[in-house]
């Protein structure tokens, strides 16, 4: 192993799927844990990692931390391979990447190239309590050879337990590009199902709302639809007797729903649509600053530009 050869160490429960990505790349795993070393046949070496990445209270992000340039050539690797990945400077040598749910996705790919891995395995872990146990209980049981099918069975039967249902009353939490976590309040659930969530707000305060420039008033109604692994989240703005305000659509990183808060991250592009049938794009300079800045890929940033405009096409039409 060439003496320049970067030196990763890991912890949390992205350490598997992202240590298969670093030794694809011929980065050296230094310092890994027992199970990471059983899992991917490597020897244990003791040495000072250029950079350590490691979850911490937040299970959707891990933080790189180390000698900036090491940690740049991290980002890299993961920007180029998991490339909806969003960055979050902190400080200098410190970065916190927030891996949405389709990193995740592709984060159960590479861990499942290992060991068995359920289908959203990262998505459930980052739940945390009841629903990581059980999923840590239904892979080794699969792992031991017990059937797949009825041990996913059971499995799914817990995370219904913890998924909310109609009626019940969730957090929402808005993260913002510049790693902002924004709580937008208390939403009821009014539909939930595999490829559908519709809830609503009750609108606190008075003002205007963003972008589309029109009165807000305590009372109004927002009433928000999105279907599974869709980009953006359609938002209707109602005044107390039921007339409609205008139409945000806000372009996100698809909806996460856990037990008591829905998740995305807002991706700063929005298209607004008003009562007359006319719309338009905002935000473009916070997208391109955002691209600028390298807290989304290129590749990420002109996904999203695409959408608002078809989005905006298929709204108007």
């Amino acid at each position: 192993m060439p003496e320049d050869t970067l030196r990763v160490k890991l912890r949390g429960i992205y350490a598997t799927g992202l240590s298969k990505l670093f030794l694809d790349h011929g980065l050296l795993i230094v310092e890994p844990s027992i199970e990471i070393k059983e899992r991917l046949g490597i020897d244990y070496i003791e040495q000072e990692p250029d950079v350590f990445i490691e979850d911490k209270r937040i299970k959707h992000t891990v933080f790189l931390e180390g000698d900036s340039a090491a940690v740049y050539q991290v980002q890299n690797i993961i920007a180029n391979n998991l490339e909806e990945s969003v960055f979050f400077k902190k400080v200098e040598g410190v970065v916190e990447v927030d891996f949405p749910i389709s990193m995740k996705k592709r984060l159960d790919d590479l861990r499942g190239k290992i060991l068995p891995t359920l289908i959203n395995h990262h998505y459930y872990k980052a739940f945390g309590g009841d629903v990581s146990s059980a999923l840590d209980m239904a892979e080794k049981l699969i792992n031991r050879g017990e059937s797949r099918d009825i041990t996913k069975e059971l499995f799914q039967k817990i995370v219904a337990q913890n998924i909310p249902s109609e009626g019940m009353i969730v957090n929402i939490e808005h993260v913002k590009l510049n790693g902002e976590v924004i709580n937008l309040g208390k939403a009821s659930i009014r539909v939930i199902d595999d490829d559908f969530l519709e809830f609503e707000r009750e609108i606190k305060g008075n003002g205007d709302y963003d972008g589309l420039g029109v009165s807000k008033s305590n009372g109004d109604i927002a009433v928000s639809k999105t279907f599974n692994s869709e980009y953006y989240i359609e938002t209707r703005y109602y005044s107390k007797d039921g007339n409609q305000k205008g139409t945000y659509i806000n372009i996100n990183t698809p909806v996460e729903i856990y037990s008591s808060y829905l998740r995305y991250i807002d991706l700063d592009l929005d298209v607004i649509i008003w009562p007359d049938g006319h719309g338009e794009i905002i935000d473009e300079s916070k997208l391109k600053d955002a691209e600028s800045r390298g807290v989304i890929t290129k590749s990420f940033a002109n996904k999203i530009r695409n959408l608002a405009e078809d989005l905006l096409n298929r709204y108007l039409s």
